[in-house]
């Protein structure tokens, strides 16, 4: 991960992807994320890892997929924005990033 960072990273509004299959959020600042402690974190907070690429992590909390970039750019799977933002929620939570 980033090591336990003193101030949580400050993320874009959620914004539809240009497909319109999901939405986005991008980091504020530059981040390089740790995905092997990245994945341990999301699955000791109840996310279901589906593949770590090593440059991109896929999880999935309840209907929505994450995909979790090495840059912390995160991409949520759904059509649904209040889905998206419950994941949001959960993943910053669980990053201990609320």
């Amino acid at each position: 991960m980033l090591g336990r960072i003193m101030e949580p990273p400050q993320y874009s509004v959620l914004e539809l992807c240009k497909n319109r299959a999901g939405y986005e959020a991008v980091p504020q600042q530059k981040l390089k994320l740790r995905l092997h402690d990245v994945e341990r974190d999301l699955q000791d907070a109840g996310f279901e890892p589906l593949a770590n690429a090593g440059i991109l992590l896929v999880v999935r909390w309840e209907n929505v997929e994450l995909s979790v970039f090495e840059s912390g750019k995160l991409l949520f799977k759904t059509r649904s924005e209040a889905e998206a933002r419950v994941a949001m929620a959960a993943f910053r939570g669980a990053m201990g990033w609320m």
